[in-house]
């Protein structure tokens, strides 16, 4: 009987294919949030004047990063729809062979 290594490596995990899809999306979503912290300054009170220009470059960045996301979720769903067909195609075959 072996006994288990603490020290060996564990077997990679897939990546989810929906998120490795959208990846560069959320990245520039979560950049366009620092960029509207950095825009907002440190000094309360100019918060007043720089918050509109810095909501709108926000609301921009994010309504383009969303509309970028939806071929990309698009592909994946067909992706993943046609290997379901197509196991369940082997399947029957399998059956009926």
């Amino acid at each position: 009987m072996s006994t288990p290594n603490p020290t060996a490596a564990a077997p990679a995990a897939q990546p989810n294919a929906a998120l490795v899809a959208v990846a560069p999306e959320i990245i520039a979503m979560l950049q366009a949030l620092v960029t509207f912290d950095n825009s907002m300054g440190t000094d309360p009170s100019k918060w007043l004047w720089n918050f509109a220009p810095a909501k709108l470059i926000l609301d921009g960045t994010l309504l383009k990063q969303l509309q970028l996301m939806e071929p990309a979720l698009a592909g994946v769903a067909i992706t993943e729809v046609n290997g379901l067909w197509a196991s369940l195609i082997t399947k029957v075959q399998a059956a009926t062979a």
